[in-house]
């Protein structure tokens, strides 16, 4: 009949219980260590404890990186001004984009932006939930996903916005100047947040997918 087995006392592998040495470290085994015997290797439980609440303080703050998505739209996210009158300025906060303001005569919103707050508010309720009430994937999942689907729509409206100067004609110019000739637009820097806080949900979402073993 094949012999008992424990565990060396230094590297802990299984080794034969009549061994004298261990055939993986080399280190010497005592008769009198047969209180070794099925025993298993240490672990380091600080180790452990320290990646558990790295894991816990990681899920509190995946929440706020789609709440100051939010926040970002109360500052303005663009600036458009006349080249001919410096002095002629004007910025559209997220909210002014998203729900729509008048300026002058014209009524200006984007459908696009609408959709990243709209987003930006659905992954920040599904993340409070994950959190607070339920540790499901689906409550990390559908957040994180949006967070992408925000961060695409925010560089099409970018796009969107230079290509719509560069192709319109000044009204009423007789050696029909674009539009892009007198007119800038800027992207502030909640704009830029905004895009990279999207980003950085997206990432905290899909890294708790993975250490919390639902894929």
């Amino acid at each position: 009949m094949p012999g008992g087995f424990m565990f060396c006392p230094n590297c802990g592998k299984e080794i034969d219980d009549s061994s004298k040495f261990c055939k993986y470290c080399g280190a010497k085994i005592e008769t009198n260590q047969d209180a070794t015997k099925f025993s298993s290797p240490n672990v380091d439980f600080s180790k452990v404890l320290s990646i558990i609440s790295n894991l816990n303080f990681i899920e509190k703050v995946f929440p706020s990186s789609f709440g100051l998505v939010l926040l970002m739209f109360l500052f303005p996210f663009v600036f458009v001004s006349c080249t001919v009158d410096p002095t002629k300025q004007i910025s559209l906060s997220g909210l002014n984009l998203a729900f729509g303001t008048k300026v002058g005569n014209e009524h200006i919103q984007s459908t696009l932006v609408l959709l990243v707050f709209l987003f930006g508010l659905a992954a920040f309720v599904l993340s409070i939930i994950y959190v607070v009430k339920s540790k499901k994937l689906l409550y990390l999942a559908i957040p994180s996903g949006l967070g992408i689907v925000n961060l695409l729509i925010l560089i099409i409206f970018r796009h969107n916005s230079i290509n719509q100067l560069n192709e319109q004609i000044v009204p009423n110019s007789l050696f029909n100047v674009k539009l892009s000739e007198v007119v800038t637009i800027d992207f502030s820097l909640a704009f830029w947040l905004c895009l990279l806080l999207n980003l950085t949900g997206s990432i905290i979402g899909i890294y708790l997918i993975k250490k919390k073993d639902y894929v």
